[in-house]
């Protein structure tokens, strides 16, 4: 994703578009045009349709935690509330359908735009990472939901693109309207707290979201009609009341954190101790990131990827479309596996990430069960349905062991294999120009 930056430096021209790319544009079209259909045909309002009654409750009463469907923050209450004075349910359901179809086209337009001036990238490998990045499971079924997590993917993408940019401030707005859409990229703000480079953007963060969280206090309050509504605590215990096995989906399959992972093997008996133990081993995970990245800035992509690849498993419910947060890594890695030429073992342990990842295309079905029907099979049962995640959830652990072998590897011996050419004499001019380094290598670690 970091291409982007990288081109906007001006480091190369676009690739020349050669009459036979028109095949793979049609096909990518014509694939695009059809998920999105079937989003915008559906009827359910699924997703939304529950933040919306949220939206109702916090109107009318300032108290969105009455319902026990509710577990957002107060800003999207806010939010939620004054749409519901402007739109129906299916008017916002239809709407935020198109906002979430706006947020995937231009953050892919953003990002592809920069790959297809890298000088290191082909135009096959750019129609193929597109065609994944269109066809990627969890965006299509947070489309299908109905859901915001695009819209604060999005958001935090901008958001560190213009942190990267130097732009603190904008970078702070961005990422703590992010959080407070849904809080989904936790990790970030502490990643960039912790290094140097990004700390004031971090600051900015924190600054913009008290600003937002009392404003919409301030709202919640103003509609309750009682000043102890301004308490955020609440709001926090609301959740955590919610997060406890009494809540059927705290232990569901469809639950792809590893808090539930836990309490489907070992029972709800001692859950506060296995949230301890599941917190501990996500700290750990992101001291072994933090190690492996120690010489890289705040503002590299490899933080960044890191952050939201680790973040959902922070959380006790994390719904299998949450893997949106691994598209970085696996471009990050996608990216750099190419141009350096990375040992074929780790090409085996990314294709299988992404073979898991790709499973399930909920609230349609998942892919074996869909290909079952397909050739003539029963229709899958909830059964088989569930047998599926329970593995598809193990893309996360695979796909961090993955891009933690290769950061831990990147610079030695072990991860040289034949460098790939530059497009042209200019270009290898441009590049690092260190005798015995790949200079389509260090442009990546300029770039990422």
């Amino acid at each position: 994703m970091g291409v982007v930056d990288g081109a906007d430096k001006g480091s190369s021209t676009a690739l020349p578009f050669a009459p036979w790319e028109v095949v793979p544009a049609v096909v990518i079209a014509v694939a695009a045009a059809v998920l999105a259909w079937r989003a915008l045909s559906s009827t359910p309002t699924y997703d939304i349709g529950l933040a919306y009654q949220g939206g109702i409750e916090a109107w009318r009463t300032g108290h969105p935690e009455q319902l026990h469907t509710w577990i957002s923050t107060p800003f999207l209450a806010m939010v939620m509330g004054l749409a519901s004075r402007v739109f129906s349910e299916s008017g916002l359901a239809w709407t935020i359908t198109w906002i979430n179809l706006a947020a995937v086209g231009t953050v892919l337009a953003v990002v592809w735009t920069g790959l297809r001036r890298r000088p290191t990238i082909g135009r096959g490998f750019w129609w193929v990472t597109l065609g994944f990045a269109v066809a990627f499971a969890p965006i299509v079924s947070s489309l299908w939901w109905k859901q915001l997590n695009l819209v604060a993917v999005a958001l935090a993408f901008f958001a560190f693109l213009a942190i990267r940019r130097s732009r603190p401030g904008i970078g702070g707005l961005l990422l703590a309207l992010s959080l407070l859409v849904k809080p989904l990229a936790v990790l970030l703000p502490i990643a960039l707290l912790f290094r140097r480079d990004t700390r004031r953007a971090a600051l900015w963060t924190i600054g913009w979201g008290v600003a937002f969280l009392a404003l919409s206090q301030a709202f919640l309050a103003q509609r309750a009609g009682d000043l102890a509504t301004l308490n955020p605590f609440p709001a926090i215990d609301n959740f955590s009341q919610k997060s406890q096995p009494a809540n059927v989906w705290v232990c569901h399959p469809e639950n792809f954190s590893p808090q539930s992972m836990f309490c489907r093997i070992a029972g709800s008996e001692g859950f506060g101790y296995q949230r301890i133990a599941v917190i501990a081993g996500v700290l750990l995970l992101a001291g072994l990131a933090n190690l492996v990245l120690r010489e890289r800035p705040g503002r590299s992509w490899e933080v960044f990827s890191f952050a939201l690849l680790l973040s959902p498993m922070v959380s006790p419910i994390a719904w299998s479309h949450y893997q949106l947060m691994l598209f970085p890594m696996f471009l990050l890695l996608a990216v750099q596996f190419h141009e350096r030429r990375a040992p074929w073992m780790l090409w085996i342990v990314f294709g299988t990430a992404l073979v898991l990842t790709e499973l399930i295309w909920r609230p349609a079905s998942s892919l074996p069960g869909a290909l079952r029907m397909l050739l003539g099979g029963a229709p899958e049962t909830t059964e088989s349905s569930f047998r599926i995640m329970s593995g598809a959830m193990f893309a996360q652990y695979a796909l961090y062991l993955g891009a933690l072998l290769w950061f831990a590897i990147r610079d030695t011996p072990l991860a040289r294999r034949r460098p790939i050419l530059l497009r042209s004499a200019q270009t290898r001019e441009n590049a690092s120009g260190e005798h015995g380094e790949d200079s389509s290598a260090d442009q990546s670690e300029s770039r990422f």
